[in-house]
């Protein structure tokens, strides 16, 4: 689907105390929906982010993307709550590093399986090469993760319903439930990076660029 402009929705918060206390209290709570690692389901915490804040979170998200994939040519792997780290003055950082990958050229691809499988795109489950749009689809899960308070897919009871799930299920934007928590510009945003083709997900570039 066509990348709907992010801009009403990507909006930073004032430089404010109050501003960066309500950024600070809504990422913990959505570090709070995140696993521990490996392919374990991720927790189900019931606690969503204010509108505000989660955009705030994305867009510092998306700059540390940009950097990795453009300044460094290399692709995360491993993008969930739990590797998004806040400090006092409301700036996130990504972390985690262990398992990212550094391509040799812009169009290269990796072919390692790594990272937690519930975050994973479709083309790394299965198997086959990727690149940079993995990160795309790991960043829309941790911003529906944000936005409903609770990981989007039902919870997996095993990896088999992990893979059957995300490679031949329905898109976490297609679930009724998740919609009616989602702003619509966000609503656009996820649905055009969980698209099964990676080649249609949108850059990161391309997501921020009507904020930059």
């Amino acid at each position: 689907p066509p990348l709907a402009d992010p801009a009403p929705f990507l909006e930073r918060l004032p430089a404010s105390a109050r501003a960066r206390e309500e950024l600070m209290h809504g990422l913990l709570l959505l570090v709070a929906t995140g696993t521990s690692g490996g392919g374990e389901a991720p927790k189900q915490a019931g606690a969503r982010l204010p509108e505000q804040v989660l955009a705030n979170v994305l867009v510092q998200v998306l700059d540390g993307l940009a950097y990795l994939h453009k300044e460094q040519h290399a692709v995360h792997r491993d993008l969930k709550p739990a590797n998004v780290l806040l400090n006092s003055a409301g700036v996130c950082k990504l972390s985690d590093f262990g398992v990212s990958k550094q391509l040799g050229a812009t169009q290269a691809l990796a072919e390692t399986q790594c990272g937690t499988t519930a975050y994973m795109s479709p083309e790394r489950i299965k198997g086959d090469s990727y690149a940079y749009p993995s990160d795309v689809w790991s960043f829309a899960i941790l911003a529906l993760e944000g936005a409903c308070g609770a990981f989007p897919y039902p919870a997996f009871g095993n990896y088999f319903e992990v893979v059957k799930r995300i490679v031949d299920g329905p898109l976490p934007t297609e679930d009724p439930a998740v919609q009616a928590l989602l702003p619509a510009e966000l609503y656009d945003l996820a649905h055009a990076c969980f698209n099964k083709d990676p080649h249609l997900r949108p850059d990161v570039l391309e997501i921020g660029r009507a904020h930059v």
